[in-house]
């Protein structure tokens, strides 16, 4: 203690080893000022990736006044105040705690304390509490020189300034560029952004969540791009919190690097990123508070839209259109938006491209040269344009009120490994290479569509669990018009021996339960006139066997056992190449059973075959051929079906002369019963189905009729495999309708060399 006190009385300075724990972990003499967490991982990761001797240029600095005995600051030990920066501190607890709940050795736990115990200290006298925070800034400009994570942002900088309220040249700025020069000028604008930007509002929390995640690349790190952001939004904190959001989520989900939001083109100008994003927010809010009322929309569908993107609630616009219909590297359930109006898709998908999107900047910069306003920017090309497709929907197509409902689910997201590659799609190799982001758009077009309309799910084990998933999906929350439980006996699993000939036994396990489900699901205690149940009986007389699947969520049968039978008819030359004559005749019909209360169809044109949808029979459909289908190996197969979608068949070949077809590659298809699209899609026309819950999934073919017809899909897998696989495919095969003229879905702007 007694060197201690001489060399406070000659020098004002005692340099030392000392023990971290003397001192005050939660004393701060920069309370006001943020911590940059971001700071604190790059000094864990380059100081603290193992115990090591205390780095001597960065001294723990402790500040005493004048008069301090060493008896004294022993008698404080818990509680001096340290008035250098605490990043390599907090740095290193971090790090120790870390890994003690890792369950570090006693070994390793000793030499952290042994680095813990052996700091380096200098205490400092400083005149008054004041001499004390600018020996603080001071300190933090050398350590700046050491390691640039200790560098200030200009809104920490910001934060120092309108505690001070005054800044003087006992300021001594370190030689490191990330730490800008604090001038007259810093000082005075600095000063105006605190009191008539930052404070009081959320700007401040989003520049500092951003800063949290990039440091000294942030964007928002020097006061040119604070006071360019103040200028474009001064009167709105919203709308800046907006556009930092915006900045955040460019970078985060793929859209921008970071080093691209420096420089000129980030602010300071008419087409700067600032003024595009702001210019996007205000689009957001004509269209959605103006534009749609205005063109009839109705409430529920702007109601629709500003759930999408949290209303007026421009904070979180960003984070919740992301979690609602994803973009970019965002993966998230879309399959409610399948159940949406034409118009009202129309309209998120116009959002989708113009704000939360950068596939029309170059567009929208060009723009703001000569308009500010959301209604002059909505009249230039291409936005003008776009709103006449949506205002044009919206009169061909007759409004319904829906509501999305919570589109939360506990299902995992979509696999970002879905099958889809330049390679997978039959891209030319050099196609691929010269043009590699038009085929990236176009894939991502194939999965924003698949995703919206399409989800497959692994059976659940219980009622409860499948009511559950069905009522968080577009089941539980379609309010406009029919939907329909569809169960195909001749996929409703494999025959274990024969398949190519036989028909699966009927179970009728999976079926009730589906129905429970799908009953309670919609809150309903038995059938109405908005659920269908629609079943193909292969062929078979199975009439009392599917009327008793007919199961009220309390395990009653139906009260109303309302039913009509449509035939369904198949061509004889696609029904011979599949199998041989059964006692020299072939069968070329089935019966489809739908079940429901008072069953009642309106009367219009056939949408495949000569009939009017009041006709009892449909057909003749072409069964599509063996080698055609889906196939996979054997082992694939296996983990397909699983031990419950392999059923157990016995008794003599159906055609003992008929022995399963092989194609040359040891592949097989996945079913061999598949339904063919066109006789999908026929149904769906004919009960207007809106959304089909598919409790007999096999391969494809009910899933892109649903594609075609833009009915929301949900495909009940025998396991999680099948239904990766599955929905794999169906962006496959999307990708192949995208192509194909006569498709509905053909997209005549998809490059003609890509698609070679």
């Amino acid at each position: 203690m007694k060197t201690f006190d001489l060399a406070m009385q000659k020098s004002g300075e005692y340099a030392c080893t000392g023990n971290l724990m003397w001192l005050s972990m939660t004393w701060n003499p920069w309370p006001e000022v943020h911590v940059s967490s971001y700071g604190v991982d790059v000094l864990k990761r380059d100081f603290w990736s193992s115990p090591r001797t205390w780095p001597y240029q960065l001294p723990v600095v402790v500040g005493v006044l004048p008069g301090t005995t060493g008896a004294k600051v022993k008698a404080g030990f818990g509680g001096l105040h340290r008035v250098s920066p605490p990043e390599l501190i907090m740095a290193l607890m971090s790090q120790v705690a870390h890994e003690i709940r890792e369950g570090a050795a006693d070994e390793r736990v000793e030499q952290w304390r042994e680095t813990m115990l052996h700091a380096s200290f200098v205490f400092q006298v400083c005149q008054d509490e004041d001499e004390l925070k600018w020996y603080s800034l001071n300190a933090r400009e050398e350590y700046v020189s050491a390691a640039e994570a200790f560098c200030r942002s200009a809104l920490q900088r910001i934060l120092e300034l309108a505690n001070l309220r005054a800044w003087s040249k006992r300021f001594k700025k370190s030689s490191s560029k990330m730490s800008e020069e604090v001038s007259v000028t810093f000082v005075k604008t600095g000063l105006r952004l605190h009191d008539n930007f930052l404070a009081g509002s959320g700007v401040r929390d989003a520049i500092v969540s951003l800063e949290s995640k990039y440091g000294t690349a942030s964007p928002f790190h020097n006061l040119g791009s604070l006071e360019a952001l103040s200028k474009t939004a001064s009167k709105d904190p919203k709308l800046a919190c907006f556009v930092v959001a915006a900045v955040q989520d460019l970078h985060q989900h793929g859209f921008m690097d970071v080093a691209q939001m420096k420089g000129g083109g980030f602010a300071g100008s008419k087409t700067s990123l600032i003024e595009c994003l702001a210019a996007k927010a205000r689009i957001m809010e004509y269209f959605m508070h103006e534009w749609m009322p205005k063109n009839g929309f109705d409430p529920t569908a702007v109601g629709i839209c500003k759930a999408s993107v949290a209303g007026r609630d421009l904070c979180s616009s960003v984070w919740v259109w992301r979690s609602k219909c994803g973009g970019g590297s965002a993966r998230v359930d879309t399959s409610w938006q399948g159940v949406l109006p034409p118009a009202t898709l129309k309209a998120i998908l116009f959002l989708e491209a113009v704000v939360f999107s950068t596939s029309l900047d170059a567009q929208l910069k060009n723009s703001l040269r000569s308009a500010s306003l959301a209604v002059e920017l909505c009249g230039q090309k291409p936005f003008d344009d776009m709103l006449k497709e949506v205002a044009e929907v919206l009169g061909t197509v007759s409004h319904v009120q829906e509501t999305p409902g919570n589109e939360k689910d506990t299902a995992a997201p979509a696999s970002s490994t879905d099958g889809l590659s330049a390679e997978s799609l039959g891209v030319p190799a050099t196609v691929a290479t010269e043009k590699a982001d038009e085929i990236d758009a176009w894939m991502a077009t194939c999965r924003q569509q698949a995703d919206r309309y399409v989800r497959t799910f692994e059976e659940p084990a219980t009622v409860n669990i499948l009511q559950e998933i069905l009522e968080r999906s577009t089941w539980g929350s379609y309010g406009g018009g029919k939907l329909a439980v569809w169960y195909d006996l001749k996929t409703a699993g494999e025959s274990s021996t024969q398949p190519h000939l036989r028909r699966p036994s009927f179970n009728p396990d999976r079926l009730q339960k589906t129905i429970k489900a799908a009953l309670a699901a919609r809150k309903l205690a038995g059938p109405n006139a908005d659920v269908l149940v629609l079943c193909f009986d292969g062929g078979r007389d199975h009439n009392l066997k599917l009327f008793n699947c007919m199961i009220c969520p309390d395990g009653s049968h139906w009260p109303e056992r309302e039913r009509q039978q449509l035939t369904v008819t198949y061509s004889e030359e696609s029904v011979l190449a599949r199998k041989a004559t059964q006692r020299g005749f072939i069968q070329l019909a089935e019966g489809l059973h739908v079940f429901g209360s008072k069953i009642s169809v309106e009367k219009r044109n056939g949408r495949h075959f000569q009939r009017s949808t009041i006709s009892s029979v449909i057909g003749p459909g072409e069964l599509p051929q063996w080698k055609d289908l889906w196939r996979e190996t054997s082992d694939t197969k296996k983990a397909i079906y699983g031990h419950s979608g392999k059923i157990l068949a016995s008794g003599p070949s159906p055609d003992p002369k008929m022995e399963k077809p092989s194609f040359g590659d040891e592949r097989e298809p996945v079913h061999w019963h598949s339904m063919p699209t066109t006789v999908v899609e026929e149904v769906l026309h004919t009960f207007q189905i809106g959304v089909l819950l598919d409790a007999s999934m096999a391969d494809e073919s009910v899933g892109l009729a649903c594609l075609r017809m833009k009915v929301s899909y949900l495909g009940m897998a025998w396991t999680a495999k099948h239904a990766e696989l599955l929905s794999n495919r169906l962006k496959q095969r999307l990708w192949a309708e995208f192509k194909d003229q006569k498709s509905p879905l053909h997209q005549p702007m998809l490059c003609p060399s890509c698609i070679t």
